[in-house]
């Protein structure tokens, strides 16, 4: 599950750590537990005492009432109940049928989501029945799946340059009754099937192999059927359908990479809306070197096929032979469209060829997919392979546990299931050695092939590694939910007294730092649990490397959670003996490996001459450090103490950087506009004159990919050019994803206070027409941010934007987060004078008395003062 989102897989964004996302539906928080019916409770389980076998569902979608018609046939072994409950959230139930067409009788508790189904007698005593249940179910468009996972009918909305309806499953972790009455729990594995008529132009892409697809001259429709072939879990049971193109390798008949000894890998494909502009061929090279990589490790890819489709929004879901992966993600050259992929595909060995046996143990998964995911970006983040584990770039958060006290209902995983259990995994790995490692992993898969596992038989398989001790210290660090503490204290002579403490034992294997002297000798010290240790130089130039392997997170995380004062004594006094000083011990820091690079080069530069950077920026081992060594050499020569020849030699080393591109894999590393320091060293306008004339002369912008208009967003023009551009592309590119790029470009401007008075009113403008033009989250998103921005000092001024915002209110379609609706009430809320006092605010209000309001949105209408401090 995406890292999320989600994780699900929110919009991952990557730290200076290189993490991106855990998932898009983390909280760090579960609702507290509701009070339990024990009689209701205990009836309830005895009747959920069997297996199924298989799920056929066979419908069509009605988008005039977004809702999916259908039958499920459910064939399962009664075990002798007399009643049978199945989960159930659907919007209707019309009939239950049993053997020969005879209707049941049946009972539907909506508050509890069950579909209560009486068996006659002699039913009960066979081994297999099958109930044909008829039912409709609601497909929406909200944020609702970030709680429960839903069945998606997104239609053609505004501002989307490909108006193309979908539909799709999300169902991840109690999903799939909300689109299809089952027996809704990981450990119960079924085959699945899905057969939908849909018009002509339309098809569907689902689990396992393709059956047929039937055509009705008569109705002008088909119908596509699919069949998984295997048993899976119901919350990775999936389909989409609508107006999708299939893309297919060009390097063989369904096929695009060869294994060693010359077999062939698994047909690869990728589905899309039709009309979306991507690098396909990239996604394919990507997906098939990832699947090389997975292989290596865990084995072979356990399925006949694996499919990758891309639908409306920001996040990733795991199905088994079909991942689902949100539009965002198109970009393969960019950090979270690779890092959500792998962690996706990663997820078809653990979690779908083996399942959790409940989601309380989902860090089984999730955490090997976190893990994997690093293992997949290795060959651009460790060149010389010499120590990327991964853990440098997770941050456990504090009361997050990996596994869950299981009297609290897992309605969102938090981050404990993914980084910190990255984390443990990562510990027990350099503990047991590489070789053991995967090597038990794989037993583990062939083991429980096609079935599911817990939390104490994951761990008893590397007992015997691990020793009895350690063991225990696994299931300690399990259900720690407090984050380590590291007391930092300055030395006067340089350095710090650093003591870790871990009072709910998250680590099990210690922290180490090595010390890299001039000549090369090295000295290694062990951070002892609370004991006082000095790290400081004992000779100068000594280099500091702080876990060499990169099994724990960065030490900062744990500075941070001990107090502000050891946070900034950690960077004033620790970091600095990160940096190398002078070329023999920069020469030893290059051979640390990326991780290390890309810490230092996350603060600073060392110090290099200008005519030595090319060279310098060729070492370095990760592209993330590769991109961030040229924002910080842009830092340097925007420098006002540094001299005139110093600068116009930084000048001409950067203008070589930037024409050749510093790896977009990086980019989000930097964030927003953190190289526009460029722009005070090099002039980026003429620069980049001929990409500026060709975005801002016409589009759609054929053959201008998202990662190079993310690059080139980077950077400041002038007021005039900088909103010619990038208002054209917001509104005329054939990418949502880089129109999403272009209006928060335009914000930031916005809100760096760069627009010139005399011209805020025609940005204002923009911004407001933008809030009636689209429906696309990120856009709306972003378009709030510049509303709020460039907002007039009177009401009259901003008659326009609040006339957008009440739209926005007023329009169901509040795309995947809930976040636009909110953030357009405090958009509001900074646009009247005098809120919430003001009669202009009351009557803004009353006008929303008619809109469709999540309770959320709701709350902050009637209690406005949480959006004092801003947007988000």
């Amino acid at each position: 599950m995406a890292r999320s989102h989600f994780s699900k897989h929110r919009a991952r964004r990557l730290g200076l750590s290189f993490l991106s996302l855990l998932a898009i539906a983390c909280s760090s928080t579960d609702e507290p537990p509701p009070a339990i019916d024990r009689a209701a409770e205990a009836l309830e389980a005895e009747a959920t005492d069997y297996d199924v076998a298989r799920y056929d569902l066979r419908g069509e979608l009605d988008w005039t009432r977004s809702r999916l018609v259908a039958t499920v046939g459910v064939t399962l072994q009664p075990r002798g109940l007399a009643t049978i409950v199945l989960d159930s959230a659907v919007a209707a139930i019309k009939a239950v049928r049993g053997a020969g067409g005879a209707q049941l009788p049946f009972t539907v508790d909506t508050e509890r989501q069950k579909l209560r189904v009486d068996l006659p007698s002699e039913a009960r005593a066979r081994d297999s029945i099958r109930l044909e249940i008829d039912y409709e179910a609601e497909g929406v468009v909200s944020s609702d799946y970030v709680q429960y996972a839903r069945f998606f009918m997104v239609p053609a909305l505004k501002g989307d340059p490909a108006p193309v309806r979908a539909a799709f499953t999300f169902s991840e972790r109690y999903g799939a009754h909300f689109w299809m009455p089952s027996h809704d729990t990981p450990s119960d594995r079924a085959i699945f099937s899905v057969d939908l008529r849909l018009p002509a132009h339309e098809t569907m892409i689902a689990n396992g192999n393709f059956v047929s697809d039937e055509f009705d001259r008569a109705t002008n429709t088909h119908r596509v059927k699919y069949d998984s072939g295997f048993t899976l879990p119901t919350y990775i049971m999936a389909f989409s359908a609508g107006e999708l193109e299939r893309e297919r390798p060009h390097a063989g008949p369904g096929h695009d990479h060869d294994h060693e000894g010359g077999r062939r890998g698994p047909p690869l494909s990728i589905w899309h809306r039709r009309g979306i502009p991507n690098d396909y061929d990239r996604v394919f090279r990507e997906t098939s070197r990832a699947m090389k990589t997975f292989e290596r490790l865990v084995g072979p890819y356990p399925f006949a096929s694996y499919a990758q489709v891309f639908m409306p929004g920001t996040w990733g879901e795991e199905n088994a032979t079909v991942t689902l992966l949100g539009e965002s993600y198109l970009d393969y050259a960019l950090y979270d469209g690779l890092d959500v992929a792998g962690h996706e595909l990663a997820h078809q060995w653990f979690g779908d060829l083996v399942t959790n046996e409940t989601f309380y143990d989902a860090w089984f998964k999730e955490g090997m997919a976190t893990l994997l995911e690093m293992e997949n970006l290795r060959t651009y983040l460790d060149e010389d392979e010499v120590g990327l584990l991964g853990s440098e770039g997770r941050a456990p958060r504090e009361g997050e546990p990996i596994v869950r006290d299981r009297s609290i209902p897992i309605l969102r995983y938090g981050t404990g299931p993914y980084a910190r259990a990255a984390w443990l995994l990562t510990q027990i790995r350099s503990i047991v050695g590489e070789a053991a490692f995967w090597r038990t992993l794989r037993d583990v898969l062939r083991e429980h092939r096609y079935g599911t596992i817990g939390t104490e038989a994951f761990v008893r398989a590397f007992a015997p590694r691990l020793g009895a001790e350690t063991t225990a210290g696994v299931q300690r660090a399990l259900v720690a939910k407090s984050i380590p503490r590291l007391r930092v204290e300055a030395l006067p002579e340089g350095g710090a007294l650093v003591t870790l403490r871990d009072p709910e034992g998250a680590f099990i294997t210690p922290v180490t730092v090595r010390f890299i002297a001039p000549d090369g000798t090295t000295r290694e010290q062990t951070l002892e649990l609370d004991t006082p240790v000095a790290l400081a130089r004992r000779v100068p130039g000594e280099l500091l490397v702080i876990d060499p392997l990169d099994v724990h997170p960065d030490l900062k995380v744990f500075a941070a959670q001990d107090s502000a004062s050891s946070a900034a004594s950690y960077e004033a006094s620790v970091v600095p003996l990160l940096v190398p000083d002078g070329e023999p011990a920069r020469a030893r820091w290059l051979r640390a490996g990326g991780t290390h690079q890309t810490t230092v080069l996350a603060r600073t530069l060392p110090a290099i001459a200008p005519d030595a950077f090319e060279a310098f920026v060729g070492e370095l081992d990760s592209e993330v450090a590769k991109t961030l060594a040229v924002q910080r050499a842009c830092d340097v020569a925007a420098d006002p103490a540094l001299d005139g020849p110093a600068r116009a030699g930084w000048a001409r080393t950067i203008a070589r950087a930037l024409l050749r591109q510093p790896p977009t894999l990086g980019l989000s590393a930097l964030g927003e506009k953190r190289l526009a320091a460029c722009g005070k060293v090099v002039d980026v306008e003429r620069l980049f004159a001929v990409d500026w004339a060709r975005l801002e002369s016409g589009l759609p912008l054929g053959g201008v990919s998202e990662h190079r208009v993310a690059f080139l967003s980077q950077f400041d023009l002038r007021p005039a050019r900088q909103f010619s551009v990038w208002s054209r592309i917001a509104k005329r590119s054939n990418s949502l994803n880089q129109r999403g790029i272009a209006v928060a470009n335009l914000a930031q401007y916005a809100q760096n206070a760069l627009v010139p008075k005399a011209d805020v009113p025609a940005w204002r403008a923009f911004f407001a027409g933008l809030l009636s033009e689209s429906q696309d989250q990120r856009v709306l998103g972003h378009a709030l941010h510049g509303v709020v921005a460039t907002k007039g000092e009177t009401l009259s001024a901003n008659t326009a934007a609040l006339a957008g915002l009440n739209g926005v209110l007023h329009d169901p379609v509040d795309h995947w987060f809930g976040e636009v609706h909110s953030n357009a009430v405090c958009a509001a809320y900074a646009l009247i004078p005098g809120a919430p006092a003001s009669a202009a605010w009351q009557d803004f209000v009353r006008g929303l008395s008619d809109a469709r309001l999540k309770p959320a949105v709701l709350e902050i209408v009637n209690d406005p003062a949480r959006c004092a401090s801003g947007l988000p």
